[in-house]
């Protein structure tokens, strides 16, 4: 995970942690272990292909970057079917442009990669923010990259593929703490955006959550969440007011989901057809279906 100058592949560490807490704590038990001055993160379910390594360091030197990032490869389970390369184009981006037009990347505008994968950094940065463990479950990378972007003086975008991203499951699976743990995420994120004085953050970051909670219906119906069960979380999010302060920003959204939603939001009355009608677009038995027509049988590459 770590490595320096003149000697990318000398100082990589292998390390075994006694117990299992999470991706969040191995990351911070690599910082807080390795002495090179480049960082990287891989997932354990994916992997780099042939040169990735290389040609991050050697644009992070050339260019003297914070950050070096590539262009990522999803693929299909274990049979290494290409699903799809997410491309980019080169570019270099200094400050005060960076934080400036970049930052709302963070708050639901995404004009970088919010990961850490798929990246090259400095070591310096995890050290100047002072950066601690966040305890989250999920999304923990994003939050971490969100914290040390204030400390990025220079971010470079290459188009070269320097990670392959294992795309693996069926159906997307129901963690009753999600949506818990997205609301505490928006809650220190909307703090972030006041102490940097970032406000136009603030609106995409309601219209973001607004999206998210949508998400979660459809989420809990492909997990085959009793229908009742999904219209008792519907209705207390609407009872709290969370749900009023994030939906009410974006009137002029022009997306059916989320109109459906602001217009039940702003009566106060629960749109069981919306309901409905999200069941029905999210039936597992369905995606499945049309996956395995994708994927199989004819064996091509996508």
């Amino acid at each position: 995970m770590g490595g320096g100058k003149s000697s990318v592949y000398k100082h990589f560490t292998s390390v075994l942690l006694k117990e299992n807490k999470g991706v969040d704590n191995a990351r911070f038990e690599g910082l807080n272990r390795i002495t090179g001055e480049y960082v990287m993160f891989v997932d354990s379910d994916d992997y780099l292909p042939p040169g990735a390594i290389k040609t991050l360091v050697n644009e992070l030197e050339r260019t003297d970057a914070d950050i070096v990032q590539g262009c990522f490869r999803r693929v299909l389970g274990d049979n290494g079917f290409i699903k799809k390369d997410l491309s980019s184009r080169y570019m270099e981006i200094e400050q005060p442009e960076l934080f400036d037009d970049y930052f709302i990347t963070f708050f639901g505008k995404p004009l970088l990669m919010v990961n850490l994968c798929g990246k090259i950094h400095k070591r310096e940065l995890f050290l100047e923010s002072q950066i601690k463990p966040s305890g989250y479950r999920f999304g923990e990378d994003a939050i971490m990259s969100m914290k040390i972007f204030p400390f990025v003086k220079k971010y470079v975008v290459i188009p070269d593929i320097v990670y392959c991203y294992r795309y693996g499951g069926m159906t997307s699976k129901f963690k009753p703490y999600l949506y818990t743990e997205l609301k505490k995420q928006y809650y220190e994120a909307l703090q972030i955006l006041h102490d940097y004085k970032y406000e136009k953050g603030i609106a995409q970051l309601h219209y973001s959550m607004a999206k998210n909670f949508i998400g979660i219906i459809g989420i809990m119906f492909n997990s085959k969440i009793k229908y009742s069960d999904v219209l008792d979380f519907y209705r207390n999010e609407l009872e709290t007011g969370e749900l009023k302060q994030f939906v009410l920003e974006r009137p002029d959204c022009k997306d059916s989901y989320y109109r459906r939603l602001y217009n039940s939001v702003k009566s106060g009355v629960i749109d069981e057809m919306w309901l409905r009608d999200l069941k029905v677009v999210n039936r597992p038995k369905l995606k499945e279906k049309i996956i395995r027509r994708l994927y199989t049988g004819l064996g091509k590459y996508l």
